[in-house]
């Protein structure tokens, strides 16, 4: 019996610290973590953006216009759901010459508390029938992550975005690496600029989220 519980407890220090994030640089007040999981590299971005928890909600809600500050991304649409708690997305990637475009079905689920004023989304693959693979576009084969909002006050939220991806096809390694390293802390750059490029145009939106926060979160 021994003998099995110290295997097992290696067994979860190994994986434990296989799954460490290791810093790698900082950036503007961004931190950028790396770590290894299931074989691949995942890359983790944390920091402040400038905007209220729900103006944020607003701006990631709004798919019909996250091709205007997510990098590369063509087509956004639901094929089932509600993005603001579990939804079916169909994305096209527009990739530079030579490389193909890349589409993927993500399933993303978030979840919102009001009390402790915190937004948590995961996202992953996922399939549905009507969405095939297409002749010239590559399926994403892994994409996987989370996104993580904190209010910190009424016009400053805390993010930590993280993402595990291999985006398929035959682009080198180096190259794979480096664009999945950025994406984290692109991210939320992206964020904070089409935040500041919308702002005044989400109030009903925010309005109606802030009326289901309770007295006792202490908005400000």
């Amino acid at each position: 019996m021994r003998v099995i519980i110290f295997i097992l407890l290696t067994l979860w220090s190994s994986k434990a610290t296989a799954e460490t994030w290791t810093s790698l640089y900082q950036v503007d007040g961004i931190k950028v973590y790396s770590r290894s999981h299931d074989g691949r590299q995942c890359y983790k971005a944390e920091g402040i953006i400038q905007a209220g928890l729900f103006e944020l909600m607003a701006v990631i809600a709004d798919l019909k216009r996250r091709p205007e500050w997510v990098r590369n991304l063509e087509t956004s649409q639901a094929i089932t759901g509600d993005i603001s708690s579990t939804v079916l997305l169909y994305e096209k990637y527009n990739f530079p010459w030579p490389a193909s475009d890349r589409d993927t079905v993500t399933k993303s689920v978030t979840k919102v508390n009001y009390e402790t004023l915190e937004i948590e989304a995961e996202f992953f693959n996922s399939t549905h029938p009507e969405y095939p693979e297409r002749q010239g576009t590559v399926r994403i084969p892994v994409i996987q992550g989370q996104q993580f909002f904190k209010y910190e006050s009424e016009t400053a939220t805390l993010n930590r975005n993280s993402i595990c991806i291999d985006i398929g096809g035959n682009l080198p390694a180096w190259l794979v690496r480096l664009v999945s390293r950025d994406m984290p802390i692109n991210t939320l750059k992206d964020l904070q600029s089409q935040v500041e490029k919308t702002r005044g145009q989400y109030a009903d939106f925010i309005s109606r989220h802030k009326q289901l926060v309770p007295a006792k979160a202490g908005l400000r």
